[in-house]
């Protein structure tokens, strides 16, 4: 399994979330990816796995295409997880 960043940008009032997934189960039509992790982001922020895993917790609706009207998928678990980035040499928590 390859596991990658999220990567996320603003443009104006306009934000981009990149998730890569990491695991594709055709069969089940399922996928997975790291939807957030502890590490320092582009603009110095940081959000800890306990802040993340409560807005998760609470969560249990569509995911939209790029904040949109177009549902493409719809979480139906989430749970912590390791991640390490081998270009730092870091380990870093996150919710996949």
């Amino acid at each position: 399994m390859n596991i990658e960043k999220s990567l996320w940008s603003s443009h104006g009032e306009n934000i981009s979330l990149s998730v890569p997934f990491t695991k594709v189960n055709r069969e089940k039509r399922t996928v997975s990816g790291f939807a957030t992790l502890d590490n320092l982001d582009q603009t110095g922020d940081v959000v800890t796995s306990e802040a993340s895993l409560k807005a998760f917790e609470s969560f249990r609706g569509n995911i939209r295409e790029m904040h949109g009207p177009t549902a493409v998928g719809k979480m139906v678990s989430f749970k912590p997880e390791t991640f390490y980035d081998p270009s730092t040499k870091e380990f870093f928590n996150g919710d996949m």
